[in-house]
């Protein structure tokens, strides 16, 4: 449908006195079909709560030791798990809802599918969920195996494809997820010349962030491929420049950093009634922030290729390298480049997001005021209301999100300078929890999550109808989210300085660990061991308080969603499961019988077939004969899958990695017979109620009236006149 565009004198909104701003009519917008974006809301609370959850109790001790002594095992649970579920099972979907909601507004134009939105969302939850149940039980089973003195690598090599082919399936349908909304942004935006208005240019940065979410999730899936985790785990720092360094880089700084900052330019001009500061710097902190993200990314798995290669070479080659020594040779190898080319991009991404950070304090700080929105500007479905209280401290998520991007980027800057770099390399993982853990607590979780809380904050009570049920729940749980990023950052810097320096004296000293020379890892035991109760302590601590700060918020999310929107996607997806489960049960018209003793006789059949063929490993034989293929088909493909994978998990993974041992039969045998018996008498129950032939009504009489060329069929003769 095309779209007229007239000019208006309009003035104030974007600087100008009194200058010609573009004025297009409003977008036909559905308020109805944009309530399924709650969903999106509700499930990413959901996340967020299991996340801050999950953050406490890995850091109580006992499990802090337990996940430490499991190596990678550990690391599988505490950082892929816990990350994908709170960034993309809570930040991507909360990121993505919010898109959907403003694209629309900002382009005047709808949304694409609303087919793709429905898609994106089912992949994307299913396969989030999914990665985040894999990571744990792989993570428990890896980490066993290592505690029991089995190597990681060992383990993992032992598992095949049950640790291949769980991640990449999960991660699979998690791409499949983004992609599909990724495809439904980039088809909403086609045509980027037709993006007309002074605040279109919002719509580069959700560009470009939709743009290094593909990305991210290109290579994401790529490196969970055997070959490539490998060569990330057989290169040691190289390989993590590549995961989780570039990585996160791309999905956590590209996708979803650079889209909120753009998104803050459209919201707060609406919470505060000010335009932006100064939209000409806003442009070209665009451009600094583009050249230095996208910069940054191809400089870490350009390096981490070229580097880990040269590792190789020289591992081939010389049998009694260590892993650290070959990457020092192949830093000197690469020579310049190696800082270079990160601090180079760094800092030009450093200088867009500190411009950015500038506007946003400018922004919320000055005291111009805009004029009125008129009602035709591209300002959304509804009136701009006045900003009050409540509205108006929307705009600290922005700056507190705005000031831990600062923090942030400035120790970006001074670690990746030479010195910096070197000496926490050299404290192996005490430096770890300066770099990345501390960096990406304010950068990742600290920035983007007050960003996100801000956007949810601004357009859930538009969605909903209603507005927020607690006030003063938000302020409480911004007053927790503030005091536990605080401390859990101040924890982790305080503990990897104290820890660094001691590893540093270690490995200095000839005989620091009993006599003989240490290693980085011994030396890293010994000082946490020095450090003691505190480690775990101050982190599991801080933890409290993002955790409180998670479940405020999502409680207040769901309370102001409210029973009827909870209840009526709920009872969608019920009733679509109960009419599937309905037409499955249905009896084929073949196999329905007219005479009750022979129903009778027919269901007893059922219950016996089912219940004797099931236990002998063929559950479903009984629907089946009675006339419900589907059905019983399904029931015995799942109930076949479900113990093919549980014993062979237990005869073959198990076994290779803890030994054979029978005794997970007995256990599971009054379910085995159980299932089987349930299916029977169900299946004789269901054949018994739907076997019977009905006698089918007499339909009424009917006419075919014809009016204006429209055929309307099968109109009762009572309701007609002659």
């Amino acid at each position: 449908m095309s779209t007229s565009i007239t000019r208006k004198p309009v003035g104030g909104l974007d600087r100008r006195p009194a200058g010609n701003i573009i004025v297009k009519p409003r977008a036909i917008i559905d308020p109805n079909a944009e309530r399924m974006f709650v969903r999106f809301y509700a499930a990413a609370a959901i996340g967020l709560v299991l996340g801050g959850l999950q953050g406490v109790v890995q850091r109580l001790p006992g499990i802090s030791d337990w996940l430490y002594a499991a190596g990678y095992g550990g690391h599988l649970i505490t950082n892929l798990a816990q990350t994908h579920i709170i960034m993309v099972g809570a930040g991507t979907l909360t990121l993505t809802a919010t898109m959907y909601y403003l694209l629309p507004r900002i382009l005047n134009r709808p949304l694409y599918s609303r087919t793709l939105t429905l898609l994106s969302f089912w992949f994307t939850v299913v396969g989030v969920y999914s990665f985040y149940f894999v990571m744990l039980i792989e993570g428990v089973v890896l980490g066993g195996a290592v505690t029991r003195g089995v190597p990681y690598d060992t383990a993992r090599e032992l598992l095949g494809a049950w640790y291949s082919v769980p991640t990449g399936v999960a991660g699979a349908i998690m791409g499949i997820g983004y992609w599909l909304f990724i495809s439904n942004i980039w088809l909403t935006m086609r045509g980027p010349r037709s993006w007309q208005g002074p605040e279109a240019f919002v719509a580069k940065y959700i560009c470009v962030g939709a743009s290094c979410l593909f990305l991210g999730t290109v290579q994401g899936f790529y490196q969970v491929l055997p070959w490539s985790v490998n060569f990330i785990r057989a290169t040691g720092l190289a390989g993590e420049e590549i995961d989780p360094v570039a990585h996160a880089h791309i999905n956590m700084v590209g996708g979803v950093a650079v889209t909120l900052m753009g998104m803050s330019y459209y919201i707060l001009p609406r919470i505060l009634n000010k335009p932006i500061w100064n939209l000409k710097l806003a442009r070209i902190s665009f451009w600094f922030t583009l050249i230095g993200v996208f910069g940054f990314w191809l400089s870490l798995l350009s390096l981490g290729i070229i580097e880990g290669n040269i590792m190789l070479g020289l591992m081939r080659h010389a049998n009694n390298l260590s892993v650290d020594a070959a990457y020092q040779l192949a830093i000197n190898r690469v020579g310049i480049w190696h800082n270079l080319l990160r601090a180079g991009f760094g800092i030009t991404m450093g200088i867009g997001f500190w411009s950015y950070i500038l506007i946003i304090y400018k922004t919320v700080t000055g005291k111009k005021t805009a004029n009125a929105y008129p009602k035709e500007l591209v300002t959304g479905d509804v009136p701009v209301p006045a900003p009050n209280a409540d509205t108006r401290f929307n705009a600290v998520f922005f700056v507190a999100a705005a000031t831990a991007m600062l923090i942030g980027t400035i120790q970006g800057v001074i670690q990746i300078m030479p010195f910096a770099s070197n000496w926490l390399d050299a404290a192996g993982q005490a430096g770890d929890m300066i770099t990345p853990l501390a960096h990406a607590q304010m950068n990742i979780v600290a920035s983007t999550g007050f960003a996100l809380m801000a956007l949810v904050y601004f357009t859930l009570p538009k969605l909903s109808g209603k507005p927020w049920v607690s006030q003063p729940l938000i302020r409480f749980s911004f007053v927790l989210m503030v005091t536990g990023i605080l401390l859990y950052y101040a924890s982790l810097l305080t503990l990897g300085f104290i820890e660094s320096i001691r590893v540093h004296q270690l490995i200095a000293l000839p005989h620091g660990c009993q006599g003989n020379p240490c290693d980085e890892l011994t030396a890293f035991n010994i000082a946490r061991s020095e450090v003691g109760w505190a480690h775990p302590f101050w982190l599991s601590f801080a933890n409290v308080f993002l955790a409180g700060a998670y479940i405020t918020y999502a409680a207040n999310v769901l309370a102001t969603l409210g029973p009827e929107n909870v209840r009526g996607s709920l009872a969608e997806w019920i009733l679509q499961a109960a009419y599937m489960m309905d037409r499955a049960l249905k009896v084929n018209k073949r196999q329905q019988v007219s005479d009750v003793a022979v129903l009778r006789m027919r269901a007893i059949r059922t219950f016996f077939i089912e219940f004797f063929v099931g236990i002998l490993g063929f559950v479903g034989a009984g629907w089946v004969t009675s006339g419900r293929p589907a059905f019983g088909m399904t029931l015995f493909f799942t109930w076949f899958t479900g113990w093919l994978i549980y014993v062979e998990w237990n005869l073959a993974a198990q076994a290779q990695l803890y030994g054979p041992d029978f005794g997970f039969v007995a256990p599971v045998l009054p379910l085995y017979f159980g299932l089987a018996l349930l299916s029977a008498i169900y299946a004789a129950l269901t054949y018994w109620r739907r076997g019977i032939k009905r006698k089918l009504a007499a339909p009424a009489p009917s006419r075919i009236v014809e009016a204006n060329a429209l055929l309307i069929e099968d109109v009762p003769a009572s309701s007609m006149a002659d």
